[in-house]
């Protein structure tokens, strides 16, 4: 019971130290008749957004990492140490959908380059194929009221 109790509070305090940035955001359909709600971690600071996802041997379904950028630039992903095969979403400041890629882990130097069409503040990465189970293209936007509740980019 003590080894139990040990370990919960280790768990609690890394937690508390990682600050668990876990955060439900929403993805809204071009007519708002559909909706795909998902757990992100947030990726709001320079070191945050430097790591992302690299490293991670799986992602849950159903969840991913919402980077959030300090103004809206063309963004530049690549997947340098980036294990699991992801689609990356790219949204504007306003939320609005910009375009999508479908990214490979990196298996030559240099690593290929995933670029917003256009200047993006948001980038969502998800396990590959998730944006096309659930259809999200051209018209669909992030909850941005939502989001704003709970990024704070650098």
């Amino acid at each position: 019971m003590k080894k139990l109790s040990l370990i919960a509070l280790s768990s609690l305090l890394l937690a508390s130290c990682m600050g668990n940035r876990s955060r439900s955001i929403t993805v809204i359909s071009p007519d708002g008749s559909r909706t795909v709600t998902l757990q992100v971690e947030v990726a709001d600071t320079p070191t945050a957004r430097a790591r992302g996802l690299m490293e991670r041997r799986n992602l849950p379904e159903n969840e991913g990492m919402l980077f959030a950028f300090p103004k809206a630039e063309v963004q530049r992903f690549w997947m340098q140490n980036t294990l699991i095969p992801l689609d990356i979403v790219y949204f504007s400041e306003d939320g609005t959908f910009i375009n999508t890629f479908t990214m490979e882990p990196c298996t030559e130097d240099p690593c290929p380059n995933y670029a917003s069409a256009e200047p993006a503040m948001y980038a969502l990465e998800v396990n590959k194929g998730f944006r096309e189970d659930y259809g999200i293209g051209t018209g669909w936007k992030l909850d941005i009221k939502q989001v704003k509740k709970f990024v704070r980019p650098e």
